[in-house]
């Protein structure tokens, strides 16, 4: 059988997407402990997706670097997220209801 696995997200899409991947790792420390970071196969990915637009579609190129900066911005910031007031970190979360939720328990 065949699988696609597709996603038609826009760069703030991404990049709100890898934010809460980067707070996710950053609150599951277990995780990048036991499995390593992803900057290996990050860079692994980012070079074969270059490699196969330039031979099937040049012209998305620049698409795919803006896309792959929001994602690696997005993703660092989330790491981050406990330096930045709650107000910005609600605006780049996907999941606003996570927040809230978290935000009531604290109190």
């Amino acid at each position: 059988s065949k699988v696609r696995h597709s996603h038609n997200y826009s760069a703030i899409e991404e990049f709100k997407r890898y934010f809460d991947i980067g707070v996710f790792h950053a609150t599951e420390k277990w995780i990048r402990k036991t499995f390593g970071g992803a900057g290996g196969e990050g860079k692994k990915f980012l070079y074969s997706e270059f490699k196969y637009l330039l031979k099937n579609q040049p012209s998305m190129i620049p698409q795919s670097m803006m896309n792959n900066m929001f994602k690696i911005i997005g993703y660092k910031l989330g790491q981050n997220y406990s330096k930045l007031p709650l107000s910005l970190v609600k605006k780049c979360s996907i999941h606003k209801r996570f927040w809230k939720e978290k935000n009531n328990s604290n109190n």
